[in-house]
């Protein structure tokens, strides 16, 4: 495990050359197109899913409400008219008792025409790691084996609102997070009758686009994602952009500050997470993920900034970094322990292409036009009273 880890590691911060198998943490040459919000990542999965051949893969944090239900329907009529269809979800279905509820018509529905649904591993997962609280965070679609979304965004009430960033990728990348997903669904067990066909092969996609893609999982890879953003920023020369939901990993938040102290302009936004009503203890203090990193970054003159959602929106829920306005980090994976080295994840860093640019030109946006400043009340009580709200509230969830 540790060679692999290493291995990993050095790939992602020199670049080596991808062998000729498609694995994770290799880099590929490939397409990547982003999408920014629900309409564009709800309108491409569904685009993809349309236009699909041979196969479909979902694996999916929170798949419920109006649009989980239509795309429920569409992957019904995709396998009934010969495209094999595997849907695979976190056993939870999001945790909260009002998305498991928004889920369930879903998977009955899915359940109903015999398409394969199944729960993500999480015993082996856990088993994996030595640690029983895991989650199969993904939120990703593979079609053919050989494009894919991944992306921040539930479907699910409430959380379709959320500023949210996502990317479409074309190559070997998209086959490589095909068999990933295909490798779990094996090891997970039917919850009833389901179309007995085999998932069709599908030739490794020939190198053609303007982007090198690098796939990074969590889960059962037994990958860390902390490494790669690690050595991203570690390597940043000019600037770093993130817009991330949690961002709680001090490793990444030292890297962060060491990029300002040697000159790399810096700007963070995050969420202020006001999270009071999804809280099972019915409150929560502003900032409860992200105030301790916000604080000490902006202790070291890092700019740092809340997120102010506009008229409609609800919250930022992206999980995305620009490096040197090259080096695209975009995913389900938030800066923390858990999606870094417990959780199934996908961090993709993509390099070159369309995508970084309107990403750059995304987060000028929002930084111009939705950055509400950052202050705290000096509190010497913060770290522990934070420590005790998120411990409190993980033993009553």
């Amino acid at each position: 495990m540790r060679l692999k880890s290493l291995a990993l590691t050095a790939a992602l911060c020199l670049g080596l050359a991808a062998p000729a198998q498609a694995a994770s943490g290799t880099t590929y040459v490939g397409d990547a197109k982003l999408l920014i919000d629900n309409q564009e990542i709800f309108g491409e999965i569904r685009h993809l899913v349309e236009g699909a051949e041979r196969s479909v893969a979902v694996d999916y944090y929170v798949l419920g409400g109006p649009q989980a239900e239509q795309l429920a329907d569409l992957l019904v009529q995709r396998q009934r008219e010969g495209v094999v269809v595997r849907v695979m979800l976190d056993p939870d279905m999001g945790i909260l008792p009002a998305l498991k509820a928004l889920t369930e018509p879903v998977v009955r529905k899915l359940r109903l025409a015999q398409v394969p649904v199944r729960f993500y591993p999480r015993e082996a997962l856990a088993r994996l790691h030595g640690y029983r609280y895991v989650e199969d965070h993904n939120k990703s679609v593979v079609v053919d084996g050989v494009e894919a979304v991944c992306t921040s965004m539930n479907f699910g009430a409430g959380l379709l609102i959320n500023h949210e960033v996502g990317v479409h990728i074309s190559g070997n990348a998209a086959h490589a997070m095909d068999m990933d997903i295909l490798s779990a669904f094996e090891l997970s067990k039917p919850m009833g009758p389901e179309a007995p066909r085999a998932w069709p092969s599908a030739a490794m996609p020939t190198g053609n686009g303007g982007a090198h893609i690098t796939y990074v999982p969590t889960g059962l890879s037994g990958c860390s994602a902390r490494q790669a953003v690690l050595c991203a920023l570690q390597a940043a020369r000019t600037s770093v952009d993130v817009m991330m939901s949690q961002l709680e990993d001090q490793e990444a938040v030292n890297a962060l500050i060491a990029a300002h102290g040697r000159g790399v302009a810096v700007r963070v936004l995050l969420d202020p997470n006001e999270i009071a009503h999804l809280s099972p203890l019915g409150w929560a203090p502003n900032g409860v993920f992200n105030l301790q990193s916000a604080v000490r970054l902006a202790a070291a003159g890092v700019a740092v900034s809340w997120y102010a959602p506009p008229a409609g929106q609800h919250a930022l829920h992206a999980k995305s970094a620009l490096i040197d306005g090259q080096t695209l980090l975009v995913g389900s994976t938030n800066w923390n322990f858990m999606s870094f080295d417990m959780n199934n994840e996908t961090l993709l860093r993509v390099e070159g292409g369309r995508a970084p640019a309107r990403f750059a030109s995304t987060f000028q946006h929002d930084w111009t036009s939705r950055a509400n400043g950052f202050k705290h009340d000096g509190s010497p009580m913060l770290g522990p009273r934070l420590w005790a709200y998120q411990g409190l509230a993980w033993i009553l969830n």
